[in-house]
């Protein structure tokens, strides 16, 4: 009997712990129930997928290139990644697009040149043409100038300076050196303001129509000056066009031309790059952009149709046959007994024989 309730009392006390141990119904903590029911309402897009963060809160893990609480923006791409500035320079962005901001000593599209002196005429990088040992005249046009607006003041200067010339038939002013004026240059004068001078020798005195004269060089006369020679630059670019408005080419300065295409600018002359060219043995000079090219006669070959193109070079006649030309036409003699183009064939010695 007392074993009959000690089995009965391990039972019920094995019970009691089971119910005890066990979550209720409503305590049940099941993890995927909870995750799923934590991203029911939320949607993730681009290929993102819901999770739920330590608090139970569902929330979007986006791939790579996209962002947003939904994965809904899609990311901009490091423009500055592989876009390298030079000399201390900051890569930026803007509208997807990198730019450099540069050191202050540097500039340009990467920060890769150094900034120069400041501006002064004496700074110029400019091709020089000067007219005499006392007169120097710089940047017509500022073909590589570093400094665009100085230089455009400059040229106007020089057209302005160059008007009492132009007027008598001549092309040029004769300038002078002065330090002391704002742009570094002034008129070579010959008469006026107890101005009693000689103009260097290759130059003329010529009123400037206020009591006074000027020196200019090379007389052409008033209808070059008007219609001067030279062609305006077939293809014009900022490289080639110069600077200074114009209505004719009396109001360019020194040679330059009032060149429509170029948006009517006095600019340089463009030079026929076959003026300078010469072709041999009956060879015709084109050109080719600005480069002067020659186009040669059948027969004859090198840059200036120098060279005479043997006829021969590539034929091959055969069994001791000679190559010949009539005109530059060649053909192959054949010795006794061969006949054909290439003296190819041998002949039946028995031919003719009956």
């Amino acid at each position: 009997m007392e074993g009959y309730f000690f089995c009965c009392l391990v039972l019920l006390l094995a019970l009691y712990t089971q119910v005890h141990s066990s979550p209720s119904p409503g305590e049940y903590a099941d993890t995927d129930y909870d995750d799923n029911r934590a991203c029911r309402k939320v949607k993730c897009h681009n290929g993102g997928y819901c999770d739920t963060n330590d608090s139970g809160k569902g929330y979007c893990v986006c791939p790579d290139d996209y962002t947003g609480s939904k994965c809904q923006h899609k990311k901009e791409k490091d423009s500055c990644k592989h876009y390298k500035c030079e000399n201390g320079g900051r890569c930026l962005s803007e509208k997807g697009q990198p730019y450099c901001e540069c050191q202050k000593q540097y500039t340009g599209q990467r920060c890769q040149i150094k900034k120069g002196p400041p501006q002064n005429i004496e700074n110029l990088k400019c091709n020089n043409s000067c007219s005499t040992a006392t007169s120097c005249r710089v940047c017509l046009p500022c073909e590589s100038c570093v400094f665009e607006s100085l230089c455009l003041t400059y040229e106007t200067l020089i057209n302005d300076l160059d008007t009492e010339c132009h007027a008598q038939g001549f092309e040029e002013a004769l300038l002078i050196k002065t330090p002391s004026t704002p742009i570094g240059y002034s008129q070579m004068r010959c008469r006026g303001n107890h101005i009693n001078l000689d103009c260097p020798e290759g130059s003329a005195c010529v009123d400037d129509g206020e009591g006074g004269g000027v020196c200019c060089r090379n007389k052409v006369g008033l209808e070059h000056i008007k219609n001067k020679p030279g062609l305006c630059p077939p293809t014009p670019d900022t490289q080639t066009c110069g600077r200074h408005t114009c209505r004719g080419d009396i109001e360019c300065a020194g040679n330059l031309k009032c060149c429509q295409g170029c948006g009517n600018k006095c600019t340089k002359p463009y030079q026929d790059p076959c003026k300078y060219t010469s072709c041999s043995n009956g060879g015709r000079c084109i050109t080719r952009g600005n480069q002067a090219f020659c186009e040669c006669p059948q027969g004859f070959t090198g840059p200036k149709c120098e060279t005479r193109i043997d006829p021969c070079l590539n034929v091959r006649c055969q069994n001791s046959g000679r190559c010949l030309t009539r005109g530059q036409v060649p053909y192959c003699e054949c010795p006794q007994g061969y006949i054909g183009q290439y003296c190819e064939v041998r002949q039946d010695p028995c031919l003719n024989v009956r």
